[in-house]
């Protein structure tokens, strides 16, 4: 399969990570990625049956030191600032999940201990990229050592744990999911999810809402005040059962060792022939 240049070249080069990174030595092994989504779940959980409680038409704040007007309902702009800030730990939960995931693929190969040539065409791509953006802020780099470098690294089966950075992975604060099949292209992981959770449709929702908030181009008030809470509940059903089938999707690909090329795999099966 070839590697496709111009969606690596699309995602990888405009969207650097910058705020958030994990080195390789820290990264989770995906089981452990799966637990703490799992714990992730339950933060997510309890904000939202909390948001359905409070907003409830029979729910009021109680003021016991107070000796007037003891119990009052919150106000209009509160409720939505409330609606509003389910956007937020909904998006934590996916730029959590995918990218800690990410970094168990690097985090497996390089235990692995694979070379430029035992990892499929699409991660060779991303080496190349990550080889380069080092070249290009190195000050004292010239195109002549750049090749050598790479040279050497490819010919003399070098170690991928410099060049393959889970400070790079592109996501960027825009992951929706549009972006994660552009990920599973780069990467070779499935993007393929059941009916019910229409695809990550709704991702798309949850990203544009926190950038708005987070750009400041909406206030909370505002953002809040055109979702209901069932609406949120049923955008957050839908994603937590996405996020659950990529999850899964990228653990079988780990398990399954499909980061390596088809060429590792058939010497690694023949190798275990002659056991």
């Amino acid at each position: 399969m070839k590697a496709n240049f111009s969606i690596i070249e699309d995602v990888i080069l405009d969207e650097v990570i910058s705020d958030e990174t994990l080195e390789i030595d820290n990264a989770l092994d995906i089981i452990a990625v799966g637990e703490i989504f799992n714990d992730r779940i339950i933060e997510v959980e309890k904000y939202f049956k909390f948001l359905k409680e409070i907003l409830s038409d029979d729910t009021y704040i109680y003021f016991p030191n107070k000796k007037t007007h003891k119990q009052k309902r919150l106000d209009i702009d509160t409720q939505r600032i409330l609606k509003a800030n389910g956007f937020l730990v909904l998006y934590n939960l996916v730029e959590s999940t995918i990218k800690k995931s990410i970094s168990a693929i690097y985090k497996s190969l390089i235990s692995d201990g694979l070379s430029y040539k035992d990892i499929r065409s699409e991660l060779q791509s991303v080496w190349i990229h990550n080889y380069y953006l080092e070249f290009k802020d190195s000050k004292d780099s010239t195109f002549k050592s750049f090749m050598k470098a790479i040279l050497d690294d490819v010919l003399g089966n070098a170690s991928l744990r410099l060049k393959l950075d889970s400070k790079k992975i592109p996501i960027s604060g825009n992951l929706d999911a549009r972006k994660i099949k552009q990920l599973s292209k780069i990467y070779g992981f499935s993007c393929e999810t059941r009916k019910v959770t229409s695809n990550g449709g709704k991702l798309h929702i949850v990203k544009k809402q926190r950038n708005s908030l987070a750009h400041g181009d909406t206030s909370f008030a505002e953002c809040g005040g055109d979702h209901s809470v069932e609406d949120l509940l049923k955008i957050k059903t839908e994603i937590i059962s996405y996020l659950k089938e990529i999850l899964t999707n990228i653990k079988k690909y780990i398990e399954r060792k499909e980061y390596a090329s088809a060429e590792y795999h058939a010497t690694r099966k023949t190798s275990l022939k002659k056991q």
